[in-house]
């Protein structure tokens, strides 16, 4: 947790760079502001890339990819396919899958404990890094369904990764496996750190540089960005 700028997501990528070449499945998402009220919505984009859909494809291809993506997976098929067929805005021919006879809130609950079931499975085989950003921006649905696998973390290889700005109170914060971790901001030698590597060790003046602490306050991104301007500007 950290307020816009602190370093949350320079973090989330020192991590992936570290395990890099590990073997590991790697699921990363991210809510967005403009799209609080759709449900899903963090994991219906990442499905999107997963499933590499293009702006061509036809219906027809969509529907291959998805079936390709879910079939090995002990899922049945026929269910899950117009399970997820909605998240990504697939009409469901009738003629290759008849309409699930669930009440929408049962579907919505079977939606979610699939999306579990994959992730549970993924990590049989091997470790899960489960990723989402700004987690204050989240819809209610995707929500339940990372309180949904929060509940799997003690008993399988899968790590979850999660980012958010501090007035975000997750409702599952109780558990004693989860570890939080607050952002603070930078202090002044932190950030004389922080110029120092970008401008690969050239000196500032000592006004310039407590300008830049005193304008910053202690937000390595903003650090990053004047510094940049500085150098940009030619003016030392």
């Amino acid at each position: 947790a950290g307020e816009g700028g602190i370093g949350k997501s320079r973090l989330v990528q020192t991590l992936k760079d570290y395990i890099a070449n590990e073997p590991h499945v790697r699921w990363e998402c991210r809510s967005s502001e403009y799209y609080q009220n759709t449900a899903l919505f963090p994991i219906t984009d990442l499905f999107q890339r997963l499933l590499r859909f293009q702006a061509e494809d036809t219906p027809n291809e969509k529907w291959a990819k998805l079936e390709q993506m879910l079939r090995p997976y002990r899922l049945p098929v026929e269910e899950s396919v117009p399970l997820f067929a909605p998240l990504l805005s697939l009409p469901l021919p009738a003629e290759r899958y008849p309409p699930l006879n669930f009440s929408p809130p049962r579907q919505r609950q079977k939606t979610l404990e699939s999306l579990v079931a994959i992730l549970v499975e993924l990590a049989e085989q091997q470790p899960v890094l489960f990723i989402l950003e700004d987690l204050h921006w989240t819809d209610p649905t995707t929500l339940e369904l990372l309180g949904l696998l929060v509940e799997q973390v003690p008993t399988t290889a899968i790590a979850t990764l999660l980012t958010c700005r501090p007035h975000f109170q997750p409702a599952w914060h109780h558990h004693s496996y989860i570890t939080e971790m607050t952002l603070n901001h930078l202090s002044h030698t932190q950030v004389e750190q922080i110029v120092t590597g970008v401008t690969d060790g050239k000196t500032f003046p000592a006004e310039v540089l407590q300008q830049i602490v005193a304008k910053t306050d202690g937000v390595p991104l903003f650090v990053e960005e004047i510094t940049k301007a500085i150098l940009e500007s030619g003016h030392l």
